[in-house]
């Protein structure tokens, strides 16, 4: 099958073949998400990634590499203080109110929010080497392409303070907590994160090491850069009313749209693919 691999890539490119690599590999760093919101401040938090790849040379210095890797991005987002556009509600008919019609306020106080996603990704990279001053050097750089497997979204308030404006009595209602109407301290929400695929420019550098005639360690930093947003928000508003006689309100995610980004040290270990099927057939 890697015979097979490497034919084909010289079809492909139409050149002689030199060589090619199956590897193994894993890195840490930041990998998290930079944050389109105009106010509030993000924390950039810890990730890695690991994966399996295959390279193609097609001359001694320059080859093109793939593979299957797993990404992980966290991301923390802060807001001391955020107030939502108020909007119309209807309180339930079950609660015999001769008020039913009302505009809700609602004020959070204290937000925090924890992101965390997992990619499954496609990396597409060029990769050039070159020997300098008794060292073989490597730089790679292409696309990455991502498909979300799972996220998650917790958010944190100290307080939240929800109020009802009724133009019946032309009056604000912001003490009945039996509607949902009150401080309410120390809120916690969790939510799913509506996802899309994402488009990354990636770049690595480093030293790739010689253990013997068919293992290679590659020591670099990598760069992983995010084209597009991959949260899309499947509701509107951080604090809903339900209309319900119980729990009134929920509370959802604030951050609409976040970007991965990840900056890392890798190990890659690699292996002559030549080497390998050499050694099945005997």
């Amino acid at each position: 099958m890697k015979k097979n691999l490497s034919i084909f890539f010289a079809l492909l490119m139409g050149v002689q073949a030199f060589g090619s690599e199956l590897s193994i590999y894993g890195g840490t760093g930041l990998s998290t998400f930079i944050n389109n919101a105009k106010e509030g401040k993000e924390s950039f938090w810890f990730g890695g990634i690991f994966g399996l790849g295959y390279t193609y040379f097609f001359t001694p210095s320059l080859g093109l590499g793939s593979g299957l890797e797993m990404a992980f991005y966290n991301g923390e987002y802060g807001l001391k203080r955020y107030t939502q556009p108020s909007y119309r509600f209807t309180l339930p008919e079950s609660l015999g109110l001769q008020i039913r019609e009302m505009e809700f306020h609602s004020t959070v106080n204290g937000y925090k929010e924890e992101q965390s996603v997992m990619f499954l990704q496609i990396p597409f990279m060029l990769q050039y080497q070159r020997i300098y001053n008794d060292k073989l050097l490597y730089a790679t750089a292409g696309t990455k392409i991502g498909f979300p497997l799972t996220g998650k979204s917790k958010s944190y308030a100290d307080s939240l303070e929800n109020s009802g404006y009724s133009e019946y009595v032309d009056g604000e209602f912001a003490n009945q907590k039996f509607l949902g109407f009150g401080t309410f301290t120390k809120q916690k929400g969790e939510n799913k994160l509506t996802l899309q695929t994402a488009v990354l420019l990636s770049a690595e550098t480093g030293i790739k090491w010689k253990l013997n005639e068919d293992l290679r360690l590659y020591t670099g930093i990598y760069f992983d850069y995010g084209l597009n947003s991959v949260t899309k928000r499947s509701y509107s508003r951080v604090v809903e009313y339900k209309n319900q006689e119980k729990n009134h309100f929920a509370f959802n995610n604030l951050t609409d749209e976040i970007t991965p980004l990840a900056i890392g040290l890798k190990l890659r270990l690699s292996f002559d693919a030549n080497a390998l099927t050499e050694i099945g057939a005997k």
